[in-house]
């Protein structure tokens, strides 16, 4: 089953701006196309939870998206995309 990728509005306009270099974008976009395929891959860690949702975390080499999961409604919802030093503050 496939599961529908939606974009928190933060994440959209950073893959929008020049912050992050071209070819990393299209590596980042195929990263988070993929997930809608399989939602928990390899290199996964829940990070903690909100309202009873379980947050992952997942590295896309330099880069780190911060997500979570709906298995019922087949939704997962990316949070955050930032470079590795900056993603958790």
């Amino acid at each position: 089953m496939k599961y529908k990728i939606i974009l928190d509005k933060n994440v959209t306009e950073l893959l929008c701006s020049r912050s992050i270099p071209d070819k990393d974008k299209a590596k980042i976009s195929k990263k988070i196309d993929g997930l809608a395929e399989n939602p928990r891959p390899r290199g996964l860690e829940k990070l903690k939870e909100i309202d009873g949702i379980p947050v992952y975390r997942v590295r896309f080499g330099d880069y780190r998206v911060i997500y979570s999961v709906t298995d019922d409604k087949l939704l997962v919802l990316i949070l955050k995309v930032r470079n590795r030093r900056e993603v958790y503050r």
